[in-house]
């Protein structure tokens, strides 16, 4: 009938509009979820971005680094021209020395045009700091245990601090063999006890010199007692302490890879024209030398292979980390570092 027919007929109109609506719907709910997406982008790039030139506009913390380069002009070329002080730190064997050696140098250049520049051992607190102006001020130190944190806690605004990151077994492994090393050419050190250690012994084989040690003596009282710079833990300066005063204070942090100073050294040179080449891995010590460790049957094991064998187990077997703390931030931090295209990092 007529009538069956309309209704048969609206039912369909009914339907397709129906479809029509759930369609429309469906496009803009993934409309939605494009935007949202797109927003989130929009934040990681503004904490991540390799070119980017502005100071960032959001909170700055270990989740949102920021990566760096060191092009002229870049974003830490306009960190340091914002800055009054610039601290460059380091854990012992993070690269401070060549810092130390580089800044020093370049400083004397620009000591006549108001610049200064100290480094050693001791606090930053010196009378001679005021007896005359200076334009920028670069202060390079080693970063023992948790030194760093009483910078952050009373440097100005105006203050940068570089810092030379290098991961802890790394790092521990460069130790052992540079307190090797100066035993070899100045001795026993002053912390071994009477008695309990033999002295290296040094013998000439035609143009060059093997220095031999007693492996179970220099495990012992050096490696486990974590003797000179065996004892500048990555993972002791970067306590939770540390990690609580940066959140807390958020100062202008700068963590740049120890393979990347050769880098951050090109740029001081370019900005600050240092009449200097870079002098990243500075060793003092002579290369005709050989270092190896005596085992208990006498066999004798050049040190870099015993490293290779021994390294990663050290750590565990000497329970050398039993005052770190927070070391999954530490990690976490070192793994931001990594990723970034130049491993530099603004937080």
């Amino acid at each position: 009938s007529q009538a069956e027919a309309t209704i048969k007929s609206t039912n369909f109109v009914m339907m397709k509009t129906t479809k029509l609506l759930q369609a429309l719907i469906l496009l803009l709910a993934l409309a939605g979820l494009a935007s949202f997406f797109a927003s989130l982008h929009a934040v990681g790039s503004h904490q991540i971005d390799p070119k980017s030139t502005g100071f960032p506009q959001t909170p700055k913390s270990h989740s949102g680094a920021q990566c760096l380069n060191f092009q002229d002009g870049g974003y830490l070329d306009k960190l340091l021209d914002e800055a009054a002080v610039v601290y460059l730190l380091a854990v012992p064997k993070a690269g401070g020395t060549s810092m130390g050696i580089f800044v020093k140098r370049c400083m004397r250049t620009l000591a006549g045009l108001g610049y200064m520049f100290e480094t050693g051992h001791s606090n930053f607190h010196s009378p001679s700091f005021m007896d005359k102006p200076t334009n920028q001020s670069f202060y390079v130190q080693h970063a023992w245990n948790d030194m760093t944190q009483s910078y952050f806690q009373h440097a100005s605004t105006k203050s940068l601090f570089i810092i030379s990151y290098r991961e802890e077994t790394d790092r521990l492994g460069s130790a052992i063999k540079h307190v090797m090393k100066l035993m070899c050419q100045k001795g026993l050190p002053p912390m071994i006890a009477k008695g309990s250690m033999n002295p290296p012994q040094n013998r000439t084989e035609g143009d060059r010199v093997a220095c031999v040690i007693d492996e179970k003596e220099f495990v012992e009282e050096i490696i486990a007692k974590k003797g000179g710079e065996i004892k500048g833990s990555t993972f002791k300066a970067y306590s939770c302490q540390y990690h609580d005063i940066v959140e807390e204070i958020m100062p202008n942090l700068v963590m740049v890879s120890m393979s990347q100073l050769d880098n951050l050294f090109g740029l001081l040179n370019r900005k600050y024209n240092c009449p200097l080449e870079t002098v990243h891995h500075v060793n003092g010590f002579p290369k005709n030398w050989d270092h190896y460790l005596r085992l208990q049957n006498g066999t004798e094991v050049d040190i870099n292979e015993w490293l290779r064998h021994n390294l990663h187990l050290l750590e565990f077997k000497l329970k050398m980390k039993d005052k770190a703390s927070c070391q999954g931030k530490t990690k976490q931090m070192g793994d931001q570092i990594m990723a970034c295209p130049n491993k530099a990092i603004y937080n």
